[in-house]
């Protein structure tokens, strides 16, 4: 009796190989799941053990037995790192593209910003998919999706998120192989998108979440030039973009008036971006 109850445990925490290989290819980046964090800074074998704790989590697997490096290793090869982000981008522009969201919206792209923001720093092929980021249901492309993000939402806890995330990313990615550096790409996007924004005056409020990230971005850019990176862009040129700034304050008109509690993002940017 007790041999069988020994038995029937042991199976319980057996591990089909098999199953687990073709389950990792289905991953659905929409389930609310808590993502475990993977950094450069972990040495290999913590990285093998920290994508495990990822796949056992995204697939409700619940193993509660040991898995083998070999079988790590296997996993790691078997996954389609750009599949997925692809998947995962795509599911964020569906849920941020909503003005209003609901808790659970907010958890999906927390959540989510999490997965993909760690495959960019594990694996640098994803973020070829990031600057080719074409959404053809929307028709959204990386610009929109990253303006988007940042500016959208009348929810300010998710454009945080969004903003976080992507600063994290350009913080955290200072050297790669082939692709351009993450700062430049997204340093880009915005440093366009300000002066339009700026030009066409219509949009003063609701945008304190990219002021305040450009502004981060900003700050990197400078940290990068002066460390001589190899892969630095000429970006923005900094005596022209400060007459630029200067010249936009002197002709702005703030939106601000008394006995109201709305803030002028659009002027308390440009100051923010100047200081």
């Amino acid at each position: 009796m007790d041999e069988d109850v020994e038995m029937r445990d042991q199976n319980e925490y057996e591990i089909n190989e098999e199953e687990l290989l073709k389950n990792i290819q289905d991953i659905d980046p929409t389930r609310e799941r808590t993502i475990s964090v993977v950094t450069k800074e972990k040495d290999e074998e913590e990285l093998v053990q920290a994508k495990i704790s990822l796949y056992k989590e995204i697939n409700h697997a619940g193993f509660s037995a040991a898995i083998t490096e070999e079988l790590a290793e296997r996993i790691i090869n078997k996954f389609d790192y750009e599949k997925f982000v692809k998947r995962t981008l795509s599911t964020l522009n569906t849920v941020i593209s909503s003005r209003r969201l609901t808790p659970l919206d907010k958890n999906i792209v927390s959540q989510n910003m999490r997965v993909v923001m760690n495959l960019f720093l594990y694996d640098e092929r994803t973020l070829n998919v990031l600057y080719n980021f074409y959404d053809e249901d929307s028709r959204t492309d990386l610009k929109e999706f990253i303006i988007k993000g940042m500016t959208f939402s009348s929810d300010p806890e998710i454009k945080a998120i969004f903003m976080t995330a992507i600063w994290f990313t350009c913080q955290k990615i200072k050297h790669t192989k082939h692709e351009r550096l993450p700062l430049m790409v997204i340093l880009e996007v915005m440093r366009d998108h300000f002066f339009l924004s700026l030009k066409e005056n219509t949009r003063y409020y609701g945008y304190k979440e990219f002021y305040t990230g450009f502004g981060n971005l900003i700050r990197e850019y400078f940290k990068v030039k002066k460390s001589r990176n190899k892969k630095f862009e000429n970006i923005i040129e900094p005596t022209i973009f400060l007459k630029q700034l200067i010249k936009i304050l002197k002709d702005y008109k703030t939106k601000e008036k008394r006995n109201t509690v709305l803030e002028d993002h659009c002027l308390m940017g440009i100051l923010e971006i100047l200081t």
